[in-house]
């Protein structure tokens, strides 16, 4: 049995130590993985035009079947994976694929993700469920939810784009990679504030606005939650799902703004046009404005450089005055505003004139209503929770006494992420330029070293606020292969692919996960990566997938397993995956070829609880000779245990 396999797993537990997870046998894990797919944000279809909002297509109902693949390749897209060292899976999930109409499923799909879900656990692999969500929507400009959750409320979707309530999903083309630096400032546009404030806030902050007589927060939310509980029940029985990750990064709204004038800078990307949350309202009433534009710029990340007249035509977001929710609560008129409407809970709260608390006041309860649902249909399942980017208050405090419960923040160097730029000459801590400091020479770092250093500082950042009992996983982190100019300057069909940046962010990121010794899921595996197609993981421009099935035939001088992975050396690594005691040190240096482990052995008699399983790629070991050192108490090695 490979060393990442885990098809002997009983029951996935927390060591008593905290921030691990332990198997039946006391072993500590350190688990692996990838996110599976990029592309399950989108319906299978069978034309990238049909992605285009500009095609009436993208608006007609669809099916995601065949998400991340068919059928009947899933079975060699798992074993590839185990191969690769993989032992853990977060399988990316939409609420838009689970529910056609208001509490009507796919049943299709259903049965698909149980067939497709079965073959990877039959393949060893442990499984995480993710419920995600990038900007509410495909029809905002991300994924997740389905379109009538706009219509209910009054929305026109297809308007947004006019009214500047949301960038959509550009066409796939050469140039698309471009708009994959744009598609993160929807969390400052109208349609993504406005769906998640009623989401986790319309009782509070719009009261009368009902559906069938129900507030349409409540309402929203038990849709959601029942969508995933449907699916929970559809999958019982499936033995190495370990657990679900209730929402991807999550998102505010307005909920907590102190001021409708101005947005976060240092939170919230702020490039090209930029309506305030007024703005926005009123541009969504189809009265034209004046918006600021941001440019890159330096020592901030941008600065406002010009004014755009936006909706000159006077397109409405609204299907009728009377379904403007924010006009019908006084929130704004054409004369003013309530400023601080979101900071404060309103006069009708029992509340009223408190500040709110996003974390506490509405994010936990949500939380905590999912995890409370969930746990009658699958009790032994670990909830994720992640916090809200950017935000640094942690939501874990209220989940202290509760069992199984998994802390999985996300990290990523928004620089790079957003310039499509590395250079290991000059990093930063975009973590802590994000969290409003401005001491620039403290946060930067010169050199491949400092850069470890840096990425290392950053991971534990993420950890450093919550309780150390819970076990630990970055959700998702990962490289953007188009960086640098990726394929414009070194990648043209007929030469060899020349993955070196990413190879060295790659090892630099997976350095500092094993300096901080973390599980992780990178993102992502997206087989049908279309990356010299222009469409990279086919979603707003972005290309993190560590395999491209279209580099299989480039892929010169590599060992047949391993043809179409990107960066692989940094990425498939030795690892101790499940080990006898509690691990102090487990670190490989990739220049040097060596793998170091460490840890206090347990003291217990079953064969088992003393074996220690490490995962060692031969992709490391071709031209080489293996030597393993042991130093401490006497050991057994089983060479074929070992070697993956």
């Amino acid at each position: 049995m490979s060393a990442c396999s885990f098809n002997y797993l009983d029951n996935l537990r927390t060591s008593k130590h905290g921030g691990f997870f332990v198997d039946q046998y006391d072993r500590h894990l350190i688990l692996h993985g990838l996110n599976v797919s990029g592309a399950c944000k989108l319906p299978r279809v069978t034309d990238y035009a049909d992605l285009d909002p500009a095609n009436e297509t993208f608006w007609e109902p669809t099916t995601f079947v065949g998400r991340p693949f068919p059928v009947e390749e899933a079975k060699q897209h798992f074993e590839k994976l185990a191969h690769f060292g993989t032992s853990l899976i977060r399988f990316v999930i939409t609420w838009e694929s689970l529910e056609l109409s208001p509490g009507v499923y796919d049943e299709k799909y259903l049965e698909y993700l149980r067939v497709v879900l079965s073959i990877a656990s039959d393949t060893g692999l442990l499984i995480v469920l993710d419920c995600h969500q990038d900007c509410w929507s495909r029809f905002t400009g991300g994924s997740g939810a389905p379109l009538w959750t706009m219509d209910i409320v009054g929305l026109i979707p297809r308007h947004f784009e006019a009214c500047g309530a949301a960038l959509l999903q550009k066409p796939i083309t050469s140039g698309y990679g471009k708009a994959g630096t744009l598609w993160a400032t929807n969390y400052t546009k109208f349609a993504v504030n406005t769906m998640f404030t009623l989401f986790f806030g319309g009782e509070t902050f719009a009261p009368d606005t009902l559906i069938d007589g129900e507030s349409i927060g409540p309402y929203l939310r038990r849709h959601y939650i029942a969508a995933f509980i449907a699916l929970l029940r559809q999958l019982q029985g499936i033995p190495r799902i370990v657990g679900i990750d209730l929402m991807n990064e999550p998102h505010h709204g307005f909920i907590g703004m102190q001021s409708l004038h101005k947005f976060d800078e240092d939170v919230l990307l702020h490039l090209e046009s930029m309506p305030t949350a007024l703005q926005s309202m009123r541009l969504a009433a189809g009265i034209s404005q004046s918006v600021p534009v941001y440019s890159r710029s330096w020592p901030r990340p941008t600065s406002c450089t010009a004014f755009i007249n936006l909706n000159a035509e006077g397109v409405k977001a609204w299907k009728d005055e009377a379904s403007d929710v924010w006009r019908l609560h006084d929130v704004w008129d054409v004369d003013g505003c309530k400023e601080d409407y979101f900071y404060r809970f309103p006069t009708h709260h029992r509340r009223a004139g408190q500040p709110v608390e996003f974390i506490h006041d509405f994010y936990v309860p949500f939380l905590r209503e999912f995890h409370d649902a969930f746990k009658e249909t699958a009790p032994r399942l670990y909830t994720l929770i992640e916090p809200v980017p950017n935000v640094g208050i942690d939501p874990m405090q209220d989940f202290v006494d509760s069992r199984n419960i998994c802390f999985a923040p996300h990290w990523y160097d928004l620089k790079a992420l957003f310039e499509k730029r590395f250079s290991s000459r000059v990093t930063m801590n975009v973590q802590a330029l994000s969290q409003g400091s401005r001491n620039f020479l403290a946060h930067t770092y010169f050199g491949h070293n400092q850069a470890i250093d840096n990425y290392t500082k950053q991971y534990a950042g993420i950890f450093q606020n919550t309780s150390s009992t819970f076990p630990r996983l970055v959700g998702e982190t990962g490289v953007p292969f188009d960086m640098n100019s990726h394929y414009q300057t070194s990648c043209r069909r007929g030469k060899d692919n020349d993955y070196g940046d990413q190879e060295e962010m790659m090892d630099i990121m997976c350095t500092a996960m094993e300096r901080n010794i973390l599980s992780y899921t990178l993102w992502n595996y997206t087989p049908e990566n279309s990356a010299y197609a222009g469409g990279g993981d086919l979603w707003n421009g972005e290309d993190f997938s560590v395999y491209c099935e279209s580099e299989v035939m480039a892929s010169v001088g590599v060992l047949p397993k391993y043809a179409g992975t990107r960066a692989a050396k940094a990425w498939i690594r030795p690892s101790a995956v499940k080990i006898a005691g509690y691990p102090l040190v487990s670190q490989f240096q990739l220049q040097k070829g060596v793998y170091v482990l460490e840890f206090i052995p347990t003291n217990v008699c079953s064969e088992m609880s003393r074996t220690t399983e490490i995962f060692i790629p031969q992709l490391h070991i071709t031209e080489q000779k293996l030597v393993v050192e042991c130093r401490g108490p006497e050991y057994n090695q089983e060479p074929s245990a070992i070697v993956g």
